[in-house]
């Protein structure tokens, strides 16, 4: 939950209102929203280690060389917004559902995921 204040009002924006904000952003402008969410940045072990960013580690493949394993950590729009609106002893978590055909999200939505 994230409190938003305007004109002297506060207002609690909570991950299904982001969620709707996303649905209708990706209705205004499907390339652009996906161009957006497939985005990925690699972040440092500081970072990674945040008690509530979601990130993955994944093989480091600037690196050629095969004995020489060498993990990096990155992160997307979706581990951001599961950072800021996730809740500690909650199941619920923002996802993309992609198209498994194009590899295009289709929709956004607030599903409870377990051991995530």
């Amino acid at each position: 939950m994230v409190v938003k204040i305007k004109d002297d009002k506060i207002k609690t924006v909570t991950a299904t209102d982001v969620v709707n904000m996303l649905n209708d952003m990706l209705l205004l402008d499907p390339n652009g929203v996906n161009a957006l969410f497939k985005q990925r940045t690699m972040i440092n072990d500081k970072l990674a280690n945040h008690p509530t960013l979601q990130c993955l580690e994944v093989p480091n493949l600037l690196i050629n060389d095969p004995n020489r394993k060498c993990m990096v950590y990155i992160v997307g729009l979706i581990g951001i917004l599961n950072g800021i609106f996730h809740e500690e002893g909650d199941d619920s978590y923002i996802v993309a559902h992609y198209n498994h055909h194009n590899e295009y999200i289709n929709k956004f939505s607030v599903m409870k995921l377990k051991g995530v």
